[in-house]
């Protein structure tokens, strides 16, 4: 499937949110394997901006309409295997971890697609 740039910003309580994953699930409800590298998704940087990954680093996603789907999990220090193997709570307590229940949404077009900023509490 062709890919198109999306890029957006996520923030938190009108704070970035580095580090939070987001993740583009097809609102037809496509099955995971049959994406090949799973559902397009992006990861939030320190500015709270992000661009979409679905194949490759940074390729944006397919043309269609997604349930974003949101966690932002703590950060594991270095070394630290302990935490790595408890995987650290999700901050926003996982209301944005739904497709039935998430209000978030995207349409990715046929060209370069620069989201809305994203707001949560």
């Amino acid at each position: 499937m062709a890919c198109y740039p999306v890029s957006g910003q996520l923030f938190v309580a009108n704070q970035p949110a580095p580090g939070a994953r987001i993740y583009f699930q097809p609102v037809d409800g496509g099955k995971p394997e049959g994406w090949t590298g799973g559902y397009p998704r992006a990861t939030v940087e320190a500015d709270g901006s992000f661009q979409v990954t679905t194949y490759e680093a940074r390729d944006g996603a397919p043309e269609g309409e997604y349930v974003l789907l949101v966690e932002w999990r703590e950060l594991a220090a270095e070394g630290d295997e302990a935490a790595v193997e408890s995987r650290p709570a999700d901050r926003l307590g996982g209301r944005y971890m739904d497709a039935a229940s998430s209000s978030l949404r995207a349409t990715v077009k046929t060209e370069p697609t620069n989201l809305p900023r994203i707001d949560l509490r």
